[in-house]
């Protein structure tokens, strides 16, 4: 709307997805998180030589809470917490960003290349430099690689039995969302007074 564009969609699209995967494999595997780390703790209070904690004393403390919650070791709710967590760190940051583009006068490609380099920075220290795997065995998986078969296509002509082109769940879920801010921006009373 502004005319600026953002450089800083890639890396906070890595921070964020990153964030959910961890907070997913929190809770999927919270039961032998907690375990293990009440292990260590005890094997430290005993001043055993070498003692190796499993995770972080902050996604323990997660851990513990998600059991709480009724979660741990649940996909389906790992899978949930993720994609929540997701939504609202992407938010926050784009609101964090909108902020420093209208009440701090930034340049659009100055506010957007610091976050570039923060949210990259953020998740690379999150993945300790190296790779995020998912712990949901099928769950997150299907969700981002599934979506709604196109009848009478065929991307395999060779295989036993046909395998349909597929309009993946992400791409429906971007169709629906433009169509909502759409509507949002251009026929509602909030959206013209952001527009003009």
């Amino acid at each position: 709307i502004l005319g600026g564009f953002d450089l800083s969609g890639g890396s906070l699209i890595a921070f964020s997805g990153g964030l959910g995967v961890l907070a997913m494999n929190t809770v999927i595997n919270a039961p032998e998180l907690i375990a293990a780390y009440d292990q260590a703790l005890n094997a430290a209070a005993a001043k055993a030589p070498m003692v190796q904690f499993p995770c972080s004393g902050f996604r323990y403390g997660l851990a513990k809470l998600f059991s709480t919650m009724g979660l741990a070791g649940s996909e389906a709710g790992g899978v949930a917490v993720a994609f929540v967590l997701i939504v609202l760190a992407a938010t926050l940051a784009g609101w964090l960003t909108g902020l420093l583009v209208t009440k701090g006068k930034l340049a659009p490609f100055i506010a957007t290349l610091g976050g570039l380099a923060a949210y990259r920075s953020l998740s690379l220290a999150m993945a300790d430099g190296g790779e995020y795997r998912s712990g949901s065995a099928s769950m997150f998986k299907a969700i981002g690689t599934g979506g709604i078969p196109i009848p009478g296509t065929n991307v395999a002509p060779m295989a036993p039995q046909p395998v349909p082109l597929l309009i993946p769940w992400p791409v429906l879920v971007f169709v629906l969302l433009a169509i909502l801010a759409h509507v949002l921006l251009t026929r509602t009373r909030y959206g013209r007074y952001v527009v003009s």
